[in-house]
């Protein structure tokens, strides 16, 4: 027990041992994400749907979305962007690793009479092994800042695949949190019996969640670890934050230049010290 807790408290390098694939793959887990991406008034997982909405209509008038577009939504989930972006016409690919939430988007795809093609791969770890484009976007989308839970090497992985699946003239949007969210994040450990309220597993456990900060990355570590009767599982929480030199620094390192920032997906104006920040960037012209 000893060096269980031990190895507990060890702080790892930044984004060493990420954990995202089980964390969508795990049949309990699973279920209560996607319970979250569905719940309006607890907008963790997903935004809630009136901002969603909202969003999904700026977003096809800010790029000029129409039946003759193609796009790709990244971590698309339960399909709350995709199946709205389909409405106008564009063809729509969402890709996730969770097969449940892609259960939900494919049944809400056929409610609303919507034509979207849901994939059911890896876009998350270092060599996104599962997914290929296979085609040209108009749009690519990275919602609810899933490019701040990748390591350094999956980023570039990840905004390369990108960058070569863009039509002339396409674009990239996605969001990030901010170097201000990161002042906000303390270190702590919490231990609880049925770490919140019995969202790690479906029998009865122990939860440890620490949190570390690393100054010089800007980054930040949600780790828990959920002990039972039949031993400890451990599922780490990566969060990239970034300031606007290091965001402008690392999307042209991939070939992007910035086109415009906002406050949020609905096209507000950027807000000083706010917590998220929203990105449209193009591949630079050679």
């Amino acid at each position: 027990m000893y060096d269980t807790l031990r190895s507990l408290c060890t702080r790892p390098a930044p984004f060493e041992g990420s954990t995202s694939i089980e964390m969508w793959t795990d049949p309990h887990i699973s279920r209560r994400m996607l319970h979250f991406h569905l719940d309006d008034e607890v907008p963790l997982a997903s935004r809630p749907s009136p901002f969603a909405e909202r969003s999904a209509r700026w977003i096809a008038e800010r790029v000029d979305l129409g039946p003759r577009s193609a796009v790709a939504d990244l971590g698309c989930g339960p399909g709350h962007y995709t199946n709205r972006l389909a409405r106008t016409g564009a063809s729509v690919v969402g890709v996730d690793v969770s097969a449940r939430s892609l259960d939900h988007a494919r049944a809400e795809a056929k409610r609303a009479g919507v034509d979207v093609t849901y994939i059911h791969a890896d876009y998350v770890t270092a060599d996104h092994r599962d997914w290929e484009p296979g085609r040209r976007f108009d749009l690519v989308t990275v919602i609810m800042c899933d490019l701040c839970a990748l390591g350094p090497r999956a980023r570039r992985t990840l905004l390369a695949k990108i960058h070569g699946s863009l039509a002339p003239g396409g674009a990239l949007l996605f969001d990030v949190v901010t170097d201000a969210a990161f002042a906000g994040r303390g270190e702590q450990t919490v231990l609880a019996a049925d770490l919140m309220d019995g969202f790690w597993a479906d029998e009865p456990y122990v939860g440890f969640h620490t949190t570390h900060r690393y100054e010089d990355e800007l980054v930040t570590l949600d780790r828990f670890a959920v002990v039972t009767a039949g031993g400890v599982r451990e599922y780490r929480n990566w969060m990239q934050h970034y300031d606007e030199p290091r965001l402008r620094d690392e999307l042209s390192a991939a070939g992007f230049a910035v086109e415009a920032l906002y406050g949020d997906l609905a096209g507000a104006p950027p807000r000083p010290g706010a917590a998220e920040l929203t990105v449209l960037a193009r591949p630079i012209s050679r």
